[in-house]
């Protein structure tokens, strides 16, 4: 699993601390239990990292609005 790879947790904080302006989408696991994944704890609290919290009553607004969000960061505009 990614999340427990030194080398993917490397490149991920590689890619958070470098000047680029690069958009990244992901997911993250959620705590389950009480149990933490520190990586991923570490990524969520990254000052440019934006977590969404998916439901099943929030999803689709949460798809639209991360739609729409990459369309701006990417300099498109929505269709229709």
């Amino acid at each position: 699993m990614e999340l427990h790879s030194t080398a993917f947790q490397a490149a991920v904080t590689r890619l958070l601390a470098s000047p680029a302006e690069a958009v990244v989408f992901g997911a993250l696991t959620a705590p389950i239990y009480g149990h933490r994944v520190p990586f991923c704890d570490a990524i969520a609290a990254h000052g440019r990292v934006s977590v969404d919290r998916i439901t099943q009553k929030t999803r689709d607004a949460v798809r639209e609005a991360l739609q729409r969000r990459l369309l701006r960061e990417v300099g498109l505009r929505e269709e229709g």
